[in-house]
């Protein structure tokens, strides 16, 4: 494993994971800037939803407006702290239990890969994202096909990537506890 994973303690897991959650909290709350948009947008908007209708990328983008296409921009670079917080979590949790079991130069090493590649996905998606609402209402059909295949990764990755990070910090949990209950107690 990468040297820099070396430096990965146990209390980044809880500390990485209360910012992402509160900051995912903030950032989706009710009455917030994306609850807004989704209002407006009378629809899913195009980063929640996996294989849109042709053509529904325009209409959802005319339906929230000019004022709404300038917050959904906003809310795209409010997005980029959130995304990196998602991904981080699972690749420190997976990081740490690998190392923990002496896996951490093995083939199960690529496992890291995972939350990298749904971040660059989020990446790609917001950027495409961005440039239908500079270009709209010229979107291409290409333009909305990358877009929505970029989410369809990003979903499917999410959804299997934080349960299984949560998996993973049980059995890390776990692990730590067995470990502590079998070390020999020093007598004397």
């Amino acid at each position: 494993m990468q040297k820099w994973t070396a430096r990965l303690r146990p209390w980044h897991i809880p500390v990485l994971l209360a910012f992402q959650l509160g900051y995912a909290f903030w950032l989706f709350r009710p009455g917030g800037l994306y609850w807004e948009l989704g209002k407006r947008a009378r629809s899913e908007l195009p980063d929640q939803v996996i294989g849109y209708p042709d053509g529904q990328p325009l209409a959802t983008l005319e339906a929230i407006g000019a004022e709404g296409r300038a917050d959904y921009l906003v809310f795209m670079l409010l997005d980029l702290p959130n995304f990196a917080l998602t991904a981080a979590v699972p690749f420190v949790i997976f990081a740490l239990f690998l190392t923990a079991l002496g896996l951490g130069e093995s083939l199960w090493r690529h496992v890291l890969r995972l939350p990298v590649i749904f971040f660059c996905f989020e990446l790609a998606e917001n950027l495409l994202l961005a440039i239908s609402i500079v270009v709209f209402p010229a979107i291409a059909g290409g333009l909305a096909l990358a877009q929505q295949f970029t989410t369809t990764v990003k979903l499917i990755l999410g959804i299997a990537l934080f349960p299984a990070a949560i998996l993973v910090l049980i059995a890390y949990v776990i692990l730590a506890v067995v470990r502590l209950v079998k070390a020999p107690t020093s007598s004397g």
